[in-house]
């Protein structure tokens, strides 16, 4: 007979790490923050007309994606 995963004496009921999900939520707002900033970055460059863009760079970028 099957019993149901409730009843079995190792089921754990919460098996997610707390401590490891706070951590990865904490990573994904820097990451959101990083990247907010370069785009503000960025903006800011091609408002003032600095922005430049590197011809060979994104050529390699494209390629690379492509292949």
């Amino acid at each position: 007979m099957i019993t149901p995963l409730n009843q079995r004496p190792n089921f754990q009921a919460n098996t997610l790490n707390k401590n490891g999900d706070t951590k990865v939520e904490t990573q994904s707002k820097e990451v959101r923050t990083n990247e907010n900033a370069k785009l503000k970055e960025i903006a800011d460059a091609i408002a003032n007309g600095t922005y430049q863009v590197d011809i060979s760079k994104t050529a390699r970028a494209v390629a690379d994606a492509l292949l």
